[in-house]
């Protein structure tokens, strides 16, 4: 598969009230036999030292027309939004499927979240790292 590897993308900030900054890093792994995992972390800003987690998620991927559709079977995430990043114990499962869907762009080299007709959001890009 041409989308196998290891694609991610960094945005800087705080869910707190603190001054204090941090990358949230988001990466994706597609193996070729359709399954994935991904991986949610925070590091402080300029560090590649991981402080702790955001989410740990696994299932299976379908590419078709250009569009990659994820569906997540596991999701551990933290169940409390002003936080920055917890200890992989203290991450809560996340019961039931659920499915994201994504744009490939630039021949497999990254991949945009693509937001429904009815929320207001901006994607990210997930480009590839190996």
């Amino acid at each position: 598969m041409r989308i196998a590897g290891k694609y991610q993308y960094t945005v800087e900030g705080n869910m707190t009230f603190s001054d204090e900054r941090f990358n949230f890093v988001n990466t994706f792994e597609f193996q070729p036999d359709g399954t994935f995992i991904s991986e949610d972390y925070t590091t402080a800003a300029g560090s590649d030292v991981i402080l702790g987690l955001r989410g740990l998620y696994s299932g299976i991927y379908v590419i078709v027309n250009g569009e990659l559709t994820l569906f997540y079977s596991y999701q551990l995430v933290i169940n409390v939004e002003d936080l920055n990043y917890v200890s992989r114990e203290k991450l809560g499962f996340r019961g039931g499927q659920s499915k994201d869907e994504y744009a490939i762009e630039d021949d497999f080299k990254s991949f945009n979240y693509i937001c429904s007709e009815r929320v207001n959001c901006v994607g990210l890009p997930y480009k590839r790292v190996e």
